[in-house]
C-alpha cells in the first residue's frame, strides 16, 4: 500500500489532544509551530490504508474549530524505509484493521477529478470515436484496442456509483453530465463517420457487437468492480480503464456507425448491448464500493447514503432483469 503524509493544522492548545489521537493508532506526529504560536502544524506518514480512520477521528473532534484543517499529500518514497514486521499478526489484530484502500477523502477528491469536463476529455473521447471507427470498418482489432486504450470512460462511471454510495448528489450530477456528453458525442460522431463509411453485412467485428452472450455480461461485470478497486488501491488505473471501454465504447461505436448506415436492426442489437454493459458496470460497482466500507463520515449522512444505495441497486437490478428479458428473446447469442 503505498505511503501517505498527513498534515495536520489545530489551535495550539489543541496539540496534546492531536497527540493522545495519534498515539491511540501508534504514531507521532512532528510540530512545526506558525503564527506567532496561534496555529501548529503537525506531520506525520502512514500508509494510505491507514489515513481513513485517524482522519475521521480528527474531523469529529475538531469539526467546530474553524482553525482545523487536513491535508493529505501522497507520498512516492519515504526515507529511511519503513520497516516490515517481523513476526505475522494475530488475526483478531489483523481483522480490527482498515480494509485495504485508499481513504474516503481521498478516493472522492480523486474521482471529482476523473469527472472534470475538459478539453483533454473531449479530445480524448473524439480520438478514441475515431480510431474505433476506422479499426471496426478495417477489421482491425489492433485499432479497436488502441481506441479502447485512450477512451476516458473509467473515472465518470465509478464516480457515478461512489456518489450512489455515498448519496452525493453534487457527484452523481457532474458524473452523470461528464458520463452523458461523453456518449453522446462519440455516439454523434459514429453517426456521421457511420455515412460515409459504408459498412458490409459480413463484418465481423461490427456483427460480434449486436449479439450478446453471458460473456458480454461477465466482462462488464468485472469491468465495474475493477474501476472500483483501481481506485480504492491506489494503483494505476490505466489498463483498468481499458476493461470500462472495452464495454462501452465499441458497442456505442458500432451502434452510432449500423444508424449512419440505416441498418437500424443491427443498431438495436449494439444498443441493447451497451445497455447492458452500463447497467452490469454500475451495479457491480455499487456492490463493490459497499464491499470495501465506503460509507459518509457523518451519521446523518449515513442514513441518506444507505437509501440512496437502495434505490440505486433497487433501479439497476430491475433495469438488469428488463434487459436480460430482452436478451433472451430476441438478442441472445446461442
Amino acid at each position: 500500500m503505498p505511503l501517505r503524509l498527513i498534515e495536520v493544522t489545530v489551535p495550539t492548545q489543541d496539540k496534546d489532544l492531536v497527540d493522545r489521537v495519534m498515539k491511540e493508532h501508534e504514531c507521532q506526529p512532528l510540530w512545526i509551530s506558525g503564527d506567532e504560536g496561534q496555529r501548529a502544524l503537525g506531520r506525520v506518514t502512514l500508509p494510505a490504508e491507514e489515513t481513513e480512520k485517524i482522519m475521521d477521528e480528527l474531523s469529529k473532534r475538531f469539526r467546530s474549530s474553524t482553525d482545523f484543517r487536513i491535508d493529505l499529500i501522497a507520498l512516492e518514497a519515504s526515507i529511511p524505509r519503513a520497516e516490515e514486521p517481523a513476526q505475522p499478526e494475530p488475526v483478531e489484530v489483523a481483522a480490527s484493521k482498515s480494509r485495504s484502500r485508499v481513504s474516503r477523502e481521498e478516493l472522492y477528491h480523486d474521482l471529482l477529478d476523473a469527472t472534470d469536463l475538459n478539453r483533454v476529455y473531449v479530445w480524448m473521447v473524439i480520438l478514441s470515436s475515431l480510431v474505433a471507427v476506422v479499426g471496426l470498418y478495417a477489421q482491425s482489432l489492433v485499432a479497436i484496442i488502441g481506441a479502447m486504450v485512450i477512451a476516458p470512460l473509467l473515472g465518470p462511471n465509478v464516480a457515478l456509483c461512489l456518489a450512489a454510495t455515498l448519496g452525493d448528489l453534487k457527484l452523481a450530477k457532474k458524473a452523470i453530465s461528464t458520463n452523458m456528453i461523453g456518449l453522446i458525442l462519440a455516439l454523434g460522431l459514429s453517426i456521421v463517420l457511420g455515412m460515409i463509411f459504408d459498412i458490409q453485412p459480413d463484418n465481423h467485428e461490427v456483427l460480434i457487437r449486436t449479439r450478446v452472450n453471458i460473456s458480454d455480461v461477465i466482462i462488464a461485470f468485472a469491468s465495474g468492480a475493477a474501476g472500483v478497486l483501481a481506485f480504492t488501491s491506489g494503483a494505476s488505473s490505466t489498463l483498468i480503464g481499458v476493461m470500462v471501454a472495452v464495454a462501452l465504447m465499441p458497442p456505442l461505436v458500432t451502434m452510432g456507425i449500423l444508424i449512419g448506415n440505416g441498418q437500424y436492426a443491427l443498431a438495436n442489437g449494439a444498443a441493447v448491448l451497451l445497455m447492458m454493459n452500463i447497467i452490469c458496470i454500475n451495479l457491480s460497482g455499487v456492490v463493490t464500493f459497499i464491499a470495501q466500507g465506503i460509507h459518509p463520515l457523518n451519521w446523518w449522512e449515513q442514513g441518506k447514503a444507505r437509501q440512496t444505495t437502495r434505490i440505486a441497486i433497487g433501479i439497476w437490478m430491475v433495469l438488469f432483469v428488463i434487459f436480460l428479458m430482452i436478451m433472451r428473446v430476441y438478442l441472445w447469442d446461442a
